[in-house]
């Protein structure tokens, strides 16, 4: 499978994420859809409810058509449409 490491421009909104790295340990292998995001966060709907993610704090990977997108939150924090159109 083919793996990236880069700047996301993909819209986060429907995919499907598993959380590979965190600073709060309990969020690791979450796995779940995106169903909203903001300037600091995105929210996953899981098997176990909504859960909210502070995108400073983690890195996960999204699978897109070719393989697995590898995102460290870091550099997503602000806007989503702002980094859309960069």
């Amino acid at each position: 499978m083919h793996h990236t490491h880069h700047k996301n421009t993909t819209e986060l909104i429907g995919q499907q994420i598993t959380v590979a790295t965190s600073t709060n340990q309990s969020t690791v292998g979450l796995t779940g859809k995106v169903v909203d995001e903001t300037c600091r966060s995105i929210v996953i709907a899981t098997p176990r409810g909504r859960k909210r993610i502070l995108k400073n704090t983690v890195t996960f990977t999204i699978l897109l058509q070719g393989g697995r997108q590898i995102i460290d939150g870091h550099t997503i924090v602000g806007k989503h449409h702002e980094r859309l159109t960069k």
